[in-house]
């Protein structure tokens, strides 16, 4: 349940427009706890503060800025901020709102401490959130800034006021939980502060007999810091099994991310139909601009409609992405601490359980060592430790007979085959038969001489057969006429040359 106090009225009507959004925003987290959220608290160190969200998980200090546009952060803890082109100081003299909340927060833990039933309160377990009253985009140049320092991860910027509760989930430090209790009996004291004195003194004599000496021992126990020790299971029996804790880990982890779906499922859902109707309320807003055209006063007051309906519009569009995106990088992160945690788990299942540790034996002197030669070969554990390398790959091909005598067999038809084709060509190319010339006439033989001594003699070709073998054709291509034969005889007189039958023809 949601328990709100406003201190005093806020000047500005901006924060008090905010204050309410926040604690509208607030009202679905608060069913299954108490939050109480205090705003316009004055402290004398530190200024007016915006909003305090109280709650059992820690403290949360809120700031309100009421502007928009792009933020640049030039120093983190030096300067004013930039956004929309505009310096970003501080309330109280602050140079930028960090600087702002590491003073207010100084201030605050101090209040609480002071508080009846809360005890000492530590700076660094308080949190902060800045909240925007218009859209912002941030520089690049941000994040960055917030994550070089140690200890700014308990400052954080929320552009958009419905993602206060999911942020609210996400920001858990250590050592600010804060007892139910404790808080229930400091929310009793402030009800009682703001009803009245007669109903502070019925609340004081009804809780102090049972919760007086309570409450002292709390504040002993967290002044001894005792409250931040885990407990110590050693002493109570047998350690849990890692495995049995790892597998609920991860159960919890799976319950997690199915919840983280379903939300922005539900979140996705609500935005889509907005827009479904905002579009119907831009062509409703676009229809009447149309039809109002001639009405000066009109058009204008439908066109500043139109605009700041537009504006949502694009406002809406930029929250989906960065609630898709956050739920990815959610979803991402809790997929790999699950698949981490089912490693581990498949690890621990499969480890040999240890041997029970018996008393030991009274120790007996030992043998004199036997002398051992050395192996030739390494051991099998010294072989297991070695790094186990590649094997090369051999060849598994081996002679075998058939297949020599078809190589042998190919090679040989080939050259032979190589050897045909030569003696073809060569065949072919065989120049012409050398010109025969006519024996030219020799001495007779004598009487004396026989005849069988004699040379057989050629017969001189004809002058046809000479000029077929032996064509003449000179550089102009033309063809002598017949050439005067060596042959002791003249050409007959019914002598045709071949290339005059062919000239008649």
């Amino acid at each position: 349940m949601l328990h709100s106090f406003l201190f005093a009225p806020f000047a500005d009507a901006a924060a008090e427009a905010q204050f309410d959004a926040l604690h509208a925003a607030l009202q679905p987290p608060a069913a299954g706890d108490e939050l109480l959220l205090l705003g316009n608290l004055p402290l004398e160190d530190a200024g007016t503060l915006d909003a305090v969200l109280v709650r059992p998980a820690g403290i949360v200090l809120l700031q309100f800025i009421g502007r928009g546009g792009a933020l640049h952060i030039p120093a983190l803890n030096q300067g004013a901020w930039q956004l929309a082109g505009q310096p970003l100081t501080g309330q109280a003299g602050s140079a930028n709102p960090y600087a702002q909340f590491q003073r207010q927060r100084r201030a605050l833990a101090a209040w609480l401490t002071a508080q009846p039933a809360l005890g000492p309160i530590r700076t660094e377990a308080i949190a902060g959130l800045a909240l925007f009253a218009q859209p912002v985009t941030f520089g690049s140049e941000v994040e960055p800034r917030l994550n070089a320092q140690s200890g700014t991860d308990n400052f954080q910027l929320l552009s958009s006021l419905p993602h206060l509760p999911r942020r609210l989930q996400r920001l858990h430090l250590p050592g600010a939980a804060l007892p139910a209790p404790a808080l229930h009996q400091w929310l009793q004291h402030l009800q009682a502060e703001s009803g009245g004195p007669d109903a502070a003194a019925d609340a004081s004599a009804e809780d102090q007999p049972a919760e007086f000496w309570t409450q002292k021992a709390r504040q002993l126990w967290r002044w001894l810091g005792a409250e931040d020790i885990p407990p110590d299971t050693g002493y109570a029996g047998y350690s849990p099994d890692p495995a049995a804790v790892s597998a609920a880990e991860k159960q919890r982890l799976e319950q997690l991310r199915q919840q983280v779906r379903t939300e922005l499922d539900q979140h996705t859902q609500a935005l889509t139909a907005r827009e479904v109707e905002r579009e119907a309320t831009i062509r409703q807003l676009q229809q009447q601009l149309s039809q109002a055209a001639a009405a000066a006063p009109s058009a204008a007051e439908l066109q500043a409609r139109l605009a700041a309906e537009t504006r949502d519009k694009e406002a809406m569009h930029e929250a989906l992405q960065l609630a898709r995106a956050e739920s990815v990088a959610r979803n991402r992160e809790l997929d790999a601490r699950i698949a981490q945690l089912g490693v581990l788990i498949q690890q621990l299942q499969t480890r040999p359980a240890a041997p029970t540790v018996s008393a030991p034996a009274p120790a007996r002197p030992a043998p004199s060592p036997v002398p051992v030669p050395a192996p030739a070969a390494p051991s099998a554990a010294t072989t297991a430790a070695r790094p186990v390398a590649r094997p090369r790959r051999y060849s598994t091909w081996q002679l075998q007979p058939w297949r020599a005598v078809a190589v042998l067999v190919v090679v040989l038809g080939l050259l032979g085959a190589g050897w045909g084709l030569r003696q073809l060509y060569r065949a072919q190319t065989k120049p012409a038969a050398p010109r025969r010339e006519a024996q030219r006439p020799g001495p007779a033989p004598t009487a004396d001489e026989p005849a069988a001594d004699a040379e057989p003699t050629d017969t001189a070709p004809s002058p046809l057969e000479e000029r077929l073998n032996n064509p003449v054709i000179d550089s102009s291509g033309a063809q002598p006429g017949p050439a005067a034969t060596d042959s002791v005889l003249a050409p007959s007189p019914g002598y045709l040359d071949a290339d005059s039958l062919e000239n008649g023809e």
